[in-house]
């Protein structure tokens, strides 16, 4: 998708990150996912202890991150036919400034 910049609706997407998910379940089993994620824990702990302001820098960045991109998902297109030049002569013209 982004490689190829091929257009994708968000029902695909969403399909496609479960699709993802299920493959690297397969690949890689329970055990090994529930190893991986106590390991990122753990370091995730240990980061925290040594580093708490920048561990709160990380936080606060990605719930703002998170919430752009929830928000652009959300947002909708805005006069997408919008042309400054246009409305810009349309106000010149009403004040007198073009004819």
């Amino acid at each position: 998708m982004i490689l190829w910049k091929t257009p994708v609706s968000n029902l695909q997407f969403f399909g496609y990150a479960i699709s993802l998910a299920g493959l690297i379940y397969y690949k890689l089993g329970a055990d090994q996912l529930k190893a991986s994620f106590e390991t990122a824990r753990m370091s995730w702990t240990t980061f925290n202890a040594k580093n708490p302001i920048i561990k709160t820098i990380i936080a606060l960045f990605s719930v703002v991150i998170i919430m752009f991109i929830l928000l652009s998902f959300l947002m909708p297109k805005f006069a997408p036919d919008y042309d400054p030049r246009s409305f810009l002569l349309s106000g010149a013209a009403s004040v007198g400034l073009v004819t």
